[in-house]
């Protein structure tokens, strides 16, 4: 019952806001907005690749009742990815923007703004994948129930407030805020079921990656000026490289 309320609120959450949209606004706005959605099905999915692979491990640790090495992978699976997932992150929310425009055109530069907050709901997947997959292989229903249903509620909850005021934005805001509010109670009640310190684990991160999270969001700033915005093959290709040699370097720092 838990993959079926699971199934049923990400359905919710994740597929019916164009088909909403779509009747609220005029085919040029769901557009733009459309575009950005792309652009967060390609994170999404870069995501699932990298964390997929460890659900198994999870399964395999509980099941063999090793919950003190459970709670270490768990703790390390966020540390040692958390630049992986995180520096993209802040790449595409800082330098984002000429890429986006050189991908779909000049006229879609409100899909740039678009797919910047939708992505940036994505900062705390370092924290929320590890999290949600613990919980799973621990099947503890209650905290998946919760974090499932935040989701939606919130999403549409925010929508229903402020689409007068913000028209398609609001979208693209509660579609990131549900995001960040069910990613810190998917890591808050995984730490609390392992009697993990939050504080202690934060501190070794800000510790650890500080420097590097620095260095990512400067050199995103200096070289967004060396970015393209004319569409155009050569211009995505050319702003791939460069953003990509960002995160390389920073990875490597």
């Amino acid at each position: 019952f838990v993959s079926l309320f699971t199934t049923i609120t990400w359905l919710l959450y994740y597929e019916l806001d164009l088909i909403v949209l779509a009747k609220l606004a005029p085919p040029e706005v769901v557009a733009l907005y459309s575009t950005a959605f792309t652009l967060l099905s390609f994170s999404r999915n870069f995501f699932s690749i990298v964390y997929t692979s460890f659900t198994t491990r999870y399964n395999h640790y509980y099941g063999l009742g090793q919950l003190d090495t459970l709670k270490s992978f768990f703790i390390k699976n966020i540390v040692v990815l958390f630049p992986i997932v995180f520096f993209p992150v802040i790449i595409f929310v800082i330098a984002g923007t000429p890429f986006v425009m050189s991908w779909a055109g000049p006229d879609y530069g409100l899909s740039a703004l678009y797919a910047k907050i939708l992505i940036g709901g994505s900062f705390l997947a370092a924290f929320s994948y590890p999290s949600n997959q613990y919980l799973l292989s621990t099947n503890r229903t209650k905290e998946l129930y919760i974090a499932s249903a935040l989701l939606p509620v919130v999403f549409w909850i925010g929508v229903s407030v402020s689409y007068i005021a913000f028209g398609v934005l609001a979208f693209a805001i509660f579609k990131s805020l549900s995001q960040i509010l069910s990613a810190c109670y998917n890591f808050y009640a995984a730490c609390k079921c392992q009697y993990i310190r939050l504080i202690t684990l934060l501190c070794d991160l800000i510790r650890q990656y500080f420097f590097p999270v620095v260095l990512v969001a400067l050199l995103s700033c200096i070289m967004v000026k060396d970015l393209d915005s004319f569409k155009g093959f050569e211009s995505v290709m050319k702003n791939l490289l460069i953003l990509g040699s960002i995160y390389i370097l920073s990875l490597l720092s």
